[in-house]
């Protein structure tokens, strides 16, 4: 959370670089909003427009942002999960740092098919013990 106290307007920041009031643009913009990975389901999380388009704005900015990252289908079931909690930036802020520390090390989220195969496989292989 050190991030949002040293710059609490980093998500909106990049929110206006991606999408410029100037130019009148937004998520709706964007031909195919990136899903990595996940077939996006809402139906379990009883979301309103605003916080459809808050979630879509989101992962707007992490596919801008970590043009590398392609696959994190947890990602987007946690966005809406987190929002209903906490503040759009702060969402951002806690996301942003478990995908950083995910690309460093591979912590917290499963970041290639392959290791979420490996990591369904020996957790489903631990359960069956």
């Amino acid at each position: 959370m050190k991030q949002i106290e040293e710059n609490p307007d980093i998500y909106s920041s990049h929110i206006e670089e991606i999408f410029p009031k100037s130019r009148g643009s937004s998520w709706r913009d964007i031909p195919q909003i990136p899903n990595f990975g996940c077939v996006r389901d809402w139906g379990p999380h009883n979301l309103a427009d605003s916080d459809l388009a808050s979630i879509n704005e989101m992962l707007c900015v992490f596919g801008h942002n970590h043009p590398n990252l392609k696959y994190c289908p947890l990602l987007v079931e946690l966005i809406p999960i987190l929002l209903k909690v906490m503040e759009a930036s702060e969402v951002y802020s806690v996301i942003n740092g478990l995908l950083s520390r995910s690309q460093r090390d591979g912590w917290y989220f499963q970041l290639t098919t392959v290791r979420a195969a490996v990591f369904s496989h020996t957790f489903l292989h631990v359960l069956e013990k």
